[in-house]
């Protein structure tokens, strides 16, 4: 199955893939990132969302997108669909994405709320298509 992604232009030579994800049968946009090794969550959309009950705190599971933040919460949502694929009972990291989604205000972006990593990528041998801007995703 093909779902389509946006190509933003972030700056010099630089773009962002986002496309549009459910979790727990709430939209949201996510940033694809291939170099994201888990897929992540916005700690703030999932307590706004009531959906943050936090299994375990782990501060080894996630690095890069925020060095300063060390405790990383993960929790279980029950579901997330990428166009027709769906996962259920899905372990996630909850992140704060405040510092990033603040730059992408300035920048006149909307933020996001769901890192699409290489874990989900990787699994569905997910193929990028930039000309058709369409990502092929296989379910297993």
């Amino acid at each position: 199955m093909k779902i389509k992604f946006k190509l933003q232009h972030i700056s010099d030579n630089g773009y962002h893939l986002f496309c549009n994800v459910k979790i727990n049968n709430i939209r949201c946009i996510a940033l694809v990132d291939t170099g994201a090794s888990k897929s992540v969550l916005n700690k703030k959309f999932a307590e706004i969302n009531d959906f943050d009950k936090i299994i375990n705190q782990n501060d080894n599971l996630i690095s890069g997108i925020n060095p300063g933040q060390t405790d990383i919460s993960i929790s279980k949502i029950k579901k997330l669909e990428i166009g027709k694929l769906s996962i259920e009972n899905f372990l996630i990291g909850l992140v704060d994405f405040e510092h990033i989604n603040e730059q992408y205000r300035l920048l006149k972006i909307k933020p996001f709320d769901f890192i699409l990593g290489s874990d989900i990528l990787v699994e569905t041998n997910a193929i990028i298509n930039f000309k058709d801007k369409t990502i092929e995703i296989n379910q297993n």
